[in-house]
């Protein structure tokens, strides 16, 4: 066998492999760490999507709806209903409202949500109920509720022909609407379900004829109604640009849609006539739009949350991928390195200069694909289990969708990269004459233009995988600057601390100094194990603080502290005083009440207001921007003579107390900001039906976290005080079955009102985040994983030169003591430096997010940043001393000798 050919370098290949196959597998391992996380968060992306593409029929269910906010009018069903294309239509009509069951001391009350149909409901998908009851049959004898609700409240379906007194009290009926409704079924699963993270309530269903006779569907009620259409066979090219013609030329006003009274009326026409309208554009109608989709278009709406979601966590993944192969490199660079002597050798006895290159880089592929094969593998079995973990956010029709592809193009893209930034190393094996190399002479040179080509080719591949898997190229730029500021900072402040325990050894006890010894010899590895295990800490922080800024201030509304821990919402004006009188007696406080009317924009200083695209868009960079979104969703106004206590004038002037009227408009100055309103600008809103015009005289700043009713626009009380409006209140409850109380008493007198228990909101909305850091706190322990990895090559690295320092040190007369504080010290400080750093950046970051972005003032506990302090240096003080045990124990003599 020639010692050129490639068959005798895979032998070669394989005796190194044999030979160092304790530091090759933990190449191996932290690749696959990194190729795992990346391909579990890639598969999860891909799974879920793709099967809200597949099930999109089955999520919406129907080919297509047709929707409108408020009730669906007649006209525009009837014209629908009679196209020819049109196979089978539903109606669903979709509220939140008060129910109960029980009596007495057992009675339960919360706020729930109402999808009340007519007909085949759902036309594709599923609704599975216990017992095998179909949903038509149920809702024929009463109310339909989901399973959450049936145990959490301990429901059970009622027998036919029982009186409703005793159905209540035994917990198989509801008190909706002021009437005992039977409970009929138990929903086990509805394909047409999204994600309950963010819902108001479990859902119940009701007949929509039982739902108007029980007046919860009324043209004031806070609802949403749809037409489920299914269409003939082969017929929806055609039939759905006819419906979208068709919905925009009916007349959407759904009947009993409150007008102004005649005063309001009057003075709205009369604020009309003081302002001229000078482009003499037609005044708005006030006539709500339909809004048709296919089942496609529905999907990409009803995926929105999921693809940001998806974005978050393979945005993570990914990152995940690029340290491990960071660690990866700083491994097989020190052993590649390590072989330079070996390979002069080879080159003393004859062997070709491409032997060694030919060898060592059959050996470096060979453990480049075992641990990319090893961690996808793995990577692909955790997407199965994800969907499982994340159940709170994935409707349940996607939770047993069929895996999707491996990122095949990325994996592939990601072994070239760590190739081409182990290739100087690899260079390095023959650049240097063997006698110069056996005599100790200087390190050879990398050649530049490999170098070059290497890094430049690595940046390129690195920079091009954070593009590929972002929602947008500017969301994949700011990505990387992020990442390039974070991990250079991060290096860059361990560098330092470095340095300083380098020129500090001198003045410290003996431990100590040969600690910052030890830290100090090999800079550069060092640097990367702490940046790696900096990096997967600061990720784990900076999730906990960004969650307690977001959930903290929900859940730590307390009486007596000023801030309302209750919201109730759409009160009628006649049932204000009942519902004050009601909250005094239960709580004893006072509402905090504010009239409420909607509205939409339709011009800001003369530019008219630009309907929102139909359709949300996916992942190409199209979505609304945040300022059409401020602009197009339906505005909530209200009205007040005075500033309220969590607002403060920044610019502009509030109106006087003169009791003259006055065409002013007050807004929140980050609202004004979004909608490009400034102060003298006229605004123009429909007011159900009649256009309201007035000037922003005032902007102003709120504290949003004082709970209070606020608001984004403020009008002059002269403006719309007789307008049609309902009440909002808040109010503080001390303590749960308080509120539980007020909660039953409103939904037996006032079941309308819609009732938000903020302790409640808040528990929710910390199970999703705790689930979204569920994925942050693996894919952190992952880089954690890299990087006591690295740590622990590293050591098996420098283990003979480790051996040689601890036998001078015992030849000049240190005992064991010594060298266990040194090692202690060198190990606690390499992991503890580490998580201190990270920590105050985390805090930093999130304290600057929270201010700047959320606008929430922001106290991030300390106590977290301190056990993971404590858990990172014992860690590495655990990894440390069990790379260096053999160390410890060589006898000074062998070593010295080189035996």
């Amino acid at each position: 066998m020639r010692a050129g050919t490639w068959s005798y370098a895979a032998l070669m290949a394989a005796r190194e492999a044999a030979r160092q196959k304790g530091r090759l597998l933990m190449v191996v391992l932290c690749l696959a760490v990194g190729f795992a996380a990346f391909a579990a968060t890639y598969g999860f992306s891909s799974r879920v999507l793709n099967a809200v593409q597949a099930e999109s029929r089955g999520l919406l269910g129907a080919d297509a709806s047709v929707s409108v906010q408020g009730l669906m009018p007649q006209a525009l069903q009837e014209r629908i209903q009679s196209d020819p294309a049109i196979a089978g239509l539903a109606q669903v009509v979709d509220f939140p409202t008060l129910g109960a069951t029980g009596e007495g001391a057992t009675e339960k009350a919360r706020l729930l949500e109402v999808r009340a149909v007519e007909g085949a409901y759902p036309l594709q998908g599923r609704v599975v109920l216990q017992g095998g009851s179909t949903l038509a049959a149920a809702l024929a004898r009463g109310v339909v509720v989901e399973g959450a609700l049936a145990q959490a409240w301990g429901l059970a379906v009622a027998p036919e022909g029982a009186v409703e007194a005793e159905l209540l009290a035994r917990g198989q009926a509801l008190r909706l609407g002021g009437r005992v409704v039977p409970v009929a079924g138990i929903v086990e699963q509805d394909d047409a379900r999204q994600a309950s993270a963010f819902a108001l309530g479990p859902r119940i269903y009701l007949g929509l004829p039982l739902a108007r006779d029980l007046g919860l569907v009324t043209a004031r009620a806070r609802l949403s109604s749809r037409l489920l259409l299914n269409l003939r066979p082969g017929t929806e090219g055609e039939a759905l640009p006819r419906l979208k013609a068709l919905a925009r030329s009916v007349s959407i006003n759904p009947e009993g849609r409150p007008r102004p009274s005649g005063e309001a009326k009057a003075r709205i026409q009369s604020h009309e006539e003081a302002a001229a309208n000078p482009e003499g554009r037609p005044r708005p109608s006030g006539e709500a739009k339909a809004r048709i989709q296919s089942h496609e278009e529905a999907a990409a709406q009803l995926a929105q949350p999921l693809r940001n979601l998806n974005r978050f966590i393979r945005q993570l993944g990914l990152l995940t991928l690029l340290l491990a192969l960071l660690g990866s490199w700083a491994i097989l660079a020190a052993f590649l390195d390590g072989r330079r002597r070996d390979a002069a050798i080879l080159r003393c006895l004859g062997a070709p200069p491409e032997l060694a290159h030919r060898s060592f880089g059959l050996l470096t592929a060979g453990l480049l694909l075992a641990g990319g094969a090893l961690g996808t593998l793995l990577g692909l079995l955790a997407a199965r289990w994800m969907p499982r973990a994340l159940a709170e956010l994935i409707p349940a029709a996607l939770r047993g969708a069929a895996p999707g592809a491996p990122p095949i193009l990325e994996s592939l893209l990601a072994l070239a990269l760590l190739a081409l930034m182990v290739a100087p190393a690899l260079a390095r094996l023959g650049a240097t004459a063997p006698l110069a190399l056996l005599r100790d002479g200087a390190e050879p040179p990398v050649p530049r233009r490999v170098a070059l080509l290497a890094w430049g080719g690595a940046a390129a591949l690195a920079a091009f995988l954070v593009l590929r898997n972002a929602p947008t190229l500017g969301a994949g730029l700011g990505t990387l600057i992020v990442l390039a500021v974070l991990l250079g900072t991060l290096a860059g402040l361990l560098r330092l601390q470095l340095g300083f325990f380098r020129r500090s050894a001198a003045r410290m006890p003996l431990g100590l100094r040969l600690a910052f010894g030890q830290l100090g010899a090999r800079p550069g590895v060092s640097t990367l194990v702490m940046s790696v295990m900096g990096l997967a800490l600061f990720l784990l922080l900076a999730a906990h603080f960004v969650k307690a800024d977001l959930v903290a201030p929900i859940l730590q509304a307390k009486a007596g502290d000023g801030r309302p821990n209750v919201f109730l919402l759409d009160v009628q004006p006649k049932q204000v005083a009942q519902v004050r009188a009601l909250a005094k007696r239960i709580t004893g406080h006072e509402l905090r009440e504010a009239p409420l009317v909607r509205a939409r924009l339709r011009a800001v200083a003369g530019r008219p207001v630009e309907e929102a695209a139909e359709q949300p868009k996916g992942d190409n960079g199209k979505e609304p921007s945040r300022g059409t979104q401020f602009r197009t969703r339906e505005q909530n106004l209200t009205w007040r003579a005075k500033l309220g206590p969590a607002e403060r004038l920044t610019a502009g002037r509030y109106w006087a107390e003169d009791g003259q009227p006055h065409a002013e408009f007050s807004l929140e100055e980050g609202f004004a900001k979004e909608i490009g309103a400034r102060l003298g600008d006229e605004l123009r809103f429909d007011v159900q039906g009649q256009e309201v015009r007035g000037t922003v005289t005032s902007l102003r700043r709120v504290n949003w976290q004082s709970l209070a009713p606020n608001f984004f626009i403020v009008a002059h009380p002269s403006l719309l005080s007789g307008a049609p409006a309902l009440t909002i209140a808040a109010l503080e409850a001390p303590d749960a079955p308080m509120r539980q109380a007020l909660q039953s008493a409103l939904a037996r007198e006032t079941p309308n009102v819609i009732v938000v228990d903020l302790a409640e909101v808040g528990a929710k909305v910390g199970r999703v985040l705790d689930l979204v850091n569920l994925v942050a706190a693996a894919l952190a322990t992952l880089m954690l994983a890299s990087a006591l990895l690295v740590l622990s090559a590293s050591l098996l690295s420098s283990r003979l030169g480790r051996q040689r320092d601890v036998a001078l040190l015992r030849t000049l007369g240190a005992g064991e003591p010594l060298l266990l504080r040194s090692l202690a010290w060198e190990f606690s400080l390499l992991g503890g430096a580490a998580a201190l750093t990270a920590g105050t950046l985390a805090w930093i970051g999130s304290w600057l997010y929270a201010r700047k972005v959320l606008d929430l003032p922001s106290e991030p506990s300390p106590w977290l940043a301190l056990q993971l302090l404590g858990l990172a240096a014992l860690l590495t003080l655990v990894v440390g001393f069990l790379g260096s045990w053999r160390a410890l124990r060589a006898e000074p003599l062998a070593v010295l000798r080189g035996e």
